[in-house]
């Protein structure tokens, strides 16, 4: 027993490493004959040209796995080439790099991998006469841009559950629990290389219900409640998942229908959303959304009656499930 003890920190030493080194996600799409050493690939730094014609054979993403130490910005590239070089590639265009932060310490890199039909070769010759004359040579290609991604752009959409948790005022004789709903959901994300962001936000709660107060034969009500919003963002990528956090203050509607009857008030809101995703491909992501909206109303219903002092809105709670395209 004593000599496992010792040799524990020896066995342990494996896993102490790969948790202190960095989460490298690769998503080759074409692998290649190995064409140059990991030394010898190019890179290409985000807003930079790429050289000549070009083949994209692959992907990679590296970031901090939550326990990295010691990933300097060498380190990453060095990790990244080593990748390209495995795969065929002979160079990378980085399209993401986002340095030590309050979320991380480490260096985080997207670059796609490529094969360049031509690399730039800088060669010195060196003269050394009476003139003493040194001449640098190098080789010129045609360049044309890569995006530089300094940002990234999400279009997203979600349905699930609602819940209406305050008081929520009905005609008499209703049969159904309009409370709860489906929720519908739509949005843009726009978010910077900081992680912070900005976008727009738009849901709705839709429920019925029946009242057979009037007569003997039921009608059916159908209640609506619509938010739209800015939203401040809060932004964390993990590598093929990513965590946001959406606030925002907007427009609150709410709509109520029965039979001939409809009502129509509306006021401002502000919701607050946790948003966690997985990514299918570096396009396309799944995910689920958990969060409130509170709305008060600028004007009370007409068939209500309400107490002194109070709150004249409705409150509600969703959980929902979606996808999302990044670009």
């Amino acid at each position: 027993m004593t000599s496992i003890i010792k040799k524990l920190p020896v066995l342990l030493l494996p896993f102490l490493i790969s948790a202190c080194s960095p989460k490298v996600i690769t998503k080759v799409y074409k692998t290649c004959p190995e064409i140059v050493n990991t030394q010898d690939v190019y890179v290409i730094d985000v807003g930079d040209s790429i050289v000549g014609s070009y083949e994209e054979i692959g992907e990679i993403k590296i970031t901090d796995n939550g326990f990295s130490v010691g990933c300097n910005y060498d380190l990453i590239i060095f990790l990244a080439k080593n990748e390209t070089s495995k795969a065929g590639g002979n160079a990378i265009a980085l399209t993401r790099h986002r340095t030590p932060d309050n979320w991380s310490t480490c260096h985080r890199i997207k670059a796609n991998m490529l094969i360049l039909e031509e690399i730039p070769v800088y060669e010195e010759v060196i003269k050394v006469d009476d003139d003493s004359l040194m001449v640098s040579e190098y080789h010129e290609f045609t360049s044309f841009p890569i995006i530089e991604k300094h940002y990234y752009n999400t279009f997203y959409a979600n349905f699930g559950y609602s819940n209406i948790y305050s008081k929520l005022y009905m005609p008499y004789g209703v049969t159904g629990d309009p409370k709860k709903g489906l929720d519908l959901q739509a949005g843009y994300d726009l978010v910077f290389r900081n992680s912070l962001g900005v976008g727009l936000f738009c849901a709705g709660h839709r429920s019925s219900y029946s009242n057979n107060y009037s007569g003997d034969i039921p009608e059916n009500g159908k209640l609506n409640l619509i938010y739209i919003a800015p939203q401040f963002i809060m932004c964390q990528d993990y590598g093929s998942w990513i965590t946001k956090m959406h606030l925002g203050i907007g427009y609150f509607g709410y709509s109520e229908k029965l039979g001939g009857i409809s009502e129509y008030i509306s006021g401002y809101g502000s919701n607050i959303n946790m948003n966690i995703e997985y990514l299918i491909t570096s396009n396309l992501g799944v995910g689920i959304n958990i969060g409130y909206i509170q709305g008060k109303f600028s004007d009370k219903q007409k068939s209500v009656k309400y107490e002194d002092d109070e709150y004249i809105g409705i409150s509600r709670l969703f959980i929902d499930a979606g996808i999302r395209w990044h670009f």
